[in-house]
């Protein structure tokens, strides 16, 4: 197997970071920061939800939720890629996400 480090090879994934307001002590003042990222394979005839990373602290606190009407609306119908921690079943769950029926 050889990796496609072509520009190519990334052109159907979009990166979305997630971020928020900390302070930073060693600056004196707030600055935004990364907490946490969702990877899509966006394809126009495909749509998938490759990764989602959220950093510990701000895990179960609805961050994913407050986002999901932004995600359908920008992906519209997409899957869901597998394996699934169970965390990420129960947000499923929460939010009413079904597998569609080839899976």
């Amino acid at each position: 197997m050889e990796w496609d480090t072509s520009d190519e090879g990334w052109k159907f994934v979009e990166i979305l970071s997630l971020t928020d307001y900390i302070f930073d002590e060693n600056r004196g003042r707030e600055r935004k920061w990364l907490i946490g990222a969702i990877c899509f394979t966006n394809r126009p005839e495909f749509k998938m939800l490759e990764y989602c990373g959220i950093h510990p602290f701000w895990r179960n606190k609805g961050l994913l939720k407050s986002k999901w009407p932004i995600l359908r609306e920008r992906f519209g119908s997409f899957e869901i890629s597998y394996p699934r921690s169970k965390a990420m079943q129960c947000f499923l769950k929460s939010v009413g996400y079904t597998d569609p029926p080839h899976f």
